[in-house]
């Protein structure tokens, strides 16, 4: 920008749709730029539940979260406009707009600021592949196979796993990438919107803590159908539906463009459709742990603070870590506690 002296014409010159046309393409960037942060969207609980404060995650991500992207935005549309203007590329990529410096501007002073930024970005793409990739599929795979996998053995998975996705091709062009995004987006978005409408609208911000390490059958609150929670299946599948066919059109397969438009509306169509679904479901099919919840007559978290629930249902008073029920030689109510008080049992 300082070589064509602020001129950025090339952002001007592409020619803007009409009418619908002019919709549907802002409804596909705003698909694009959910599809970009659904990872962080779908397993921030795993790093946001070490916060000291309930505001501490909020504030720090509505603050910062708005302002860090919108800017990077921006200046990666100025950049790419100002060399188009300048040298004729439309470089999109980081990496390859360093590259084009280089070969332009071979000077020690030039390699010195190639080497700041590409080391800069080399953090920043490890930082958000640890805390958005490494660290949840660890999590979540010891989950799956506990007697095999820990978090660090499950992070060595997923690098392996990496490769067979062919994250190179992803990165081919701007237009593949930009159509793996919103892809992306509709898959990740009903997962997100069955855990906000069960947290929010059905249990009520309700966590029995005790059970969620309790993988037996016998687990009356998270053990669901043999395993399965099916009323969320059915949701997810619901969700990703509609969106799919158009997405399967960006693809290159022949669609309608009512599809298309479908998929244009990605992220914001799976969460509305998996949101309502499983609610409705749950309504009139609730699972075993809303049916407790609703029969105890829980409010909004009401465990929350100074009660907890030990695993036979019964509520237990705790003041200042103290349990003070009469039932607290109970195996699994001391086990409850330990586990609401953060210890390991």
């Amino acid at each position: 920008m300082v070589n064509t002296k602020g001129r950025v014409g090339s952002v001007f010159e592409s020619t803007l749709g009409e009418g619908a046309a002019y919709g549907w393409f802002i409804m596909h960037g705003i698909n694009s730029g959910m599809g970009n942060t659904a990872t962080l969207i779908t397993n921030q609980p795993d790093i946001a539940r070490w916060s000291a404060t309930r505001s501490g995650a909020q504030w720090s991500q509505l603050l910062t979260q708005p302002l860090s992207v919108t800017l990077s935005a921006t200046f990666g549309i100025l950049a790419t406009a100002a060399v188009n203007n300048n040298w004729g590329l439309n470089l999109w990529n980081p990496w390859d707009l360093l590259g084009a410096i280089l070969d332009r501007y071979w000077s020690g002073s030039t390699r010195f600021a190639v080497f700041l930024l590409a080391f800069c970005w080399m953090v920043s793409i490890l930082g958000t592949n640890i805390a958005a990739n490494m660290i949840p599929f660890g999590a979540d795979s010891t989950m799956l196979f506990p007697r095999f996998l820990t978090i660090p053995r499950g992070q060595y998975v997923v690098e392996f796993l990496a490769f067979a996705i062919c994250p190179w091709k992803i990165l081919a062009s701007a237009s593949v990438f930009t159509t793996f995004l919103s892809g992306y987006g509709i898959f990740m978005a009903s997962v997100v919107a069955i855990m906000v409408c069960d947290y929010y609208a059905l249990t009520k911000g309700n966590v029995f803590i005790g059970h969620l390490y309790n993988g037996s059958k016998a687990n009356k609150h998270y053990y669901y159908f043999h395993g399965w929670n099916v009323q969320a299946i059915i949701a997810y599948l619901c969700g990703v539906a509609l969106p799919f066919p158009g997405f399967i059109g960006t693809l290159g397969v022949s669609v309608s463009s009512s599809a298309i438009n479908l998929g244009r509306l990605g992220w914001l169509l799976s969460f509305s459709v998996s949101f309502v679904v499983y609610f409705a479901l749950c309504k009139v099919w609730p699972t075993q742990n809303q049916k407790i919840i609703k029969e105890m007559g829980l409010g909004w978290e009401s465990q929350y603070g100074d009660i907890v629930i030990a695993e036979d249902g019964t509520q237990i008073a705790e003041r200042g870590g103290v349990v003070t029920a009469a039932s607290d030689d109970s195996e699994s109510v001391n086990r409850t506690t330990m586990a609401y008080q953060g210890e390991k049992f």
